[in-house]
């Protein structure tokens, strides 16, 4: 049961996150170039646990340059994503991240969770650091490289994981590489 609604979770999050209708790519006022409303992209460790991750990633809202300080925030993003390799379990990241900079690199911060989507039979040594946990928060720390009218997106971040079993923290980076719209 635990794991039919952790799925269902992660759909309507992942759901919600495809659907949200995207931000104008430009500012009204002044017509300026505003940063892409949605990514696809791939990581190599990062939040998903396991080897790779596939990720959609959509704004969800996009600072003004007469907010406050006009060149630090960029964009809210909601990316949520699914493990390309499993070895015996099945997590879905689910994050929020905030772009800091309005420039074409970024530093990138968030918080969010991998979700246990599915326990897979595996007859191998899958064993993993994580003790089969449905829900494991993470968090990443990094760069981004996107040209604000979209393209090419390169990412490299620190993406700490916690193991609610224990309540350790355990360093683990990722490397992405993926495109803008």
């Amino acid at each position: 049961m635990k794991t039919t609604f952790q799925f269902l979770l992660t759909v309507g999050l992942a759901s919600g996150c495809l659907l949200t209708p995207p931000c104008k790519a430009a500012d009204s006022t002044n017509n300026k170039v505003r940063s892409a409303d949605f990514s696809l992209f791939t990581e190599l460790g990062g939040s998903g646990l396991y080897w790779a991750t596939i990720n959609g990633e959509v704004t969800v809202f996009k600072f003004r340059e007469s907010s406050g300080i006009p060149w630090l925030f960029d964009t809210l993003r909601v990316s949520a994503g699914i493990t390309l390799i499993p070895a015996n379990r099945l997590y879905a990241p689910v994050l929020v991240r905030l772009l800091l900079f309005q420039s074409d690199y970024h530093l990138e911060v968030g918080v969010g969770a991998s979700v246990l989507v599915s326990e897979l039979s595996y007859t191998g040594n899958g064993e993993h650091w994580v003790k089969n946990d449905p829900f494991v928060p993470c968090g990443v720390i990094g760069f981004r490289g996107e040209s604000r009218r979209g393209g090419l997106q390169l990412r490299a971040a620190f993406t700490p994981i916690v193991d609610p079993a224990d309540n350790r923290v355990y360093a683990h980076f990722g490397f992405g590489v993926g495109w803008a719209f």
